[in-house]
């Protein structure tokens, strides 16, 4: 093992909130390379990555950052510096990474798009160009296209700005992930999607890869089509490209294998009546698969205004240690129009690959039919091997009620972030009002509850007013709080 101290300085810029740029320096950090000599470090190389496409309206919001995860050809991680310019448009692109002490491959960095008010519909073109810090002749440029449609025309609305998968080494196949395909200008919307892959091939499938009008496409991974049958710790890229017939855009994909990851956290979605209430927030469990570390954490909108709030919210270095819950809520201006908007959280680990997600919110006329409040979170607890004498932990339900007009049909899906089945619901359709109760069975835990852990997971119910999410936790450990099951009220 040797170390190579690699000093990086560049500047970078920050969006919060896309009202806020910040410029900093990242200066000096240490990163240590396995290599058996250094014609070892001078072969290693960046995996491809493919150009990418972002897609916006004239004098509209900015589209959400593209987390980008360059990855090396060989395994083995080395520092690198990324810089990001145009050629036409004027300076309309940047780059922002959300960690500390420096830039390791595998962390993600921020392609950003801040472009001005005042720039014409058209096409517009640039680049980002990473630079091995080991070796200065190591590089990858990746091109980027901004298109900037009128609103008058058909166009694509905002993507994710990445799907992030990951999975313990020999685990269970991760949950799959869906992402919307939504038309943001004028007349019909023809779509297709193609994969590209920058570490192995095949290993990504789509419900869907061709369409007409909005649609919800769903991603799932095979591990055993990954670089090693998911049997080797790495980082494993792939782009999606979704085509319309006047512009397409771009989601990176990454697969994060290895034994202390953060675990998966998947699509977040909310809904509201216009003028009404918001709903309540969603408590969101951030943990390792093994070794806890630190987490920063930081968002992005696109359209509606600064609508996604975090708490607590960090986007300092060395911050919030995992397990960590953090409650993710939604406060848009009391007039936003009727329509879906969409903002992204994004979770860097300082050295651990971090994951983004994507957060929805859906403004719905006030007499259409949706779901009352839900709860924000559904917890379990137990001690470790508590399971094992056949009383897991005890169900808990929670009601699904109409809070508009009309009736209210619904189905339900549930999923865990590792794979595992572990997570059941006595019912996964019905109509208002209903009662559903949530089950775990510990023996399906990773290490059959017999290991200390936060185990992550989703429910997701749909209506014809749009999908709504309840997070799931369980924990397993010695220390933690002892299970509460929800409290009724009554009056008259």
């Amino acid at each position: 093992m040797k170390s190579l101290l690699v000093t990086l300085s560049f500047q970078f810029s920050q969006i919060r909130q896309f009202s806020q740029i910040r410029f900093c320096t990242l200066l000096l950090c240490v990163f240590a390379l396995t290599a058996a000599s250094p014609s070892a470090l001078r072969a290693q190389t960046f995996q491809p990555i493919s150009a990418l496409s972002f897609t916006m309206t004239e004098g509209g919001a900015n589209p959400l950052p593209q987390l980008v995860t360059p990855t090396s050809s060989t395994g083995v991680n080395f520092g690198y510096t990324a810089t990001a310019s145009t050629e036409s448009g004027g300076n309309w692109l940047s780059l922002s990474y959300l960690g500390c002490c420096g830039v390791p491959t595998t962390e993600a960095m921020q392609v950003i798009v801040t472009a001005p008010a005042s720039l014409a519909a058209g096409t517009y073109t640039g680049k980002v160009v990473y630079v091995s810090g080991s070796n200065s002749a190591v590089t990858l440029t990746v091109p980027v296209t901004l298109v900037v449609e009128a609103a008058t025309s058909t166009f694509l609305d905002n993507l994710p700005g990445q799907l992030s998968f990951s999975m313990l080494t020999k685990g269970n196949a991760p949950a799959s992930q869906s992402f919307q395909i939504r038309n943001a200008g004028k007349g019909t919307l023809t779509w297709t999607i193609a994969t590209s892959y920058g570490s192995g091939s095949g290993w990504l499938g789509l419900s869907a890869t061709s369409g007409s009008g909005a649609a919800t496409v769903t991603a799932t991974v095979n591990p055993s089509a990954l670089p090693g049958g998911g049997l080797i710790a790495g980082s494993y890229i792939a782009l999606l490209t979704v085509k319309t017939a006047g512009d397409e855009s771009t989601i990176p994909v990454v697969v994060v294998v290895g034994g202390s990851t953060l675990r998966q956290v998947n699509p977040l979605y909310f809904v509201k009546p216009y003028g009404g209430a918001n709903p309540l927030p969603q408590l969101v469990t951030f943990a390792s698969t093994g070794t806890n570390f630190s987490i920063s954490l930081t968002t992005v909108n696109s359209g509606g205004g600064n609508w996604l709030q975090l708490n607590p919210s960090y986007d300092g270095c060395c911050g919030l240690a995992t397990p960590q819950g953090i409650t993710v809520g939604v406060n848009p201006a009391v007039d936003l129009p009727v329509g879906t908007y969409t903002g992204e959280v994004i979770v860097s680990s300082g050295g651990t690959p971090g994951l983004a997600f994507p957060v929805s919110l859906t403004i719905v006329a006030s007499p259409t039919a949706l779901f009352d409040d839900l709860p924000g979170a559904v917890n379990f607890s137990m001690e470790t091997g508590g399971g094992t004498d056949g009383n897991p932990p005890p169900g808990q339900s929670f009601q699904i009620r109409n809070a508009g007009g009309g009736t209210l049909g619904w189905t339900l899906g549930a999923s865990t972030s590792d794979g595992g089945k572990w997570l059941d619901v006595s019912t996964t359709s019905g109509t208002a009002p209903s009662t559903v109760t949530v089950t775990v069975t510990p023996a399906n835990l990773p290490g059959a509850g017999e290991a200390a852990g936060a185990y992550t997971g989703q429910l997701i119910l749909q209506s014809s007013s749009g999908r709504e999410t309840i997070p799931i936790s369980f924990v397993v450990g010695p220390s933690g709080f002892v299970q509460q099951n929800p409290l009724n009220f009554a009056m008259e």
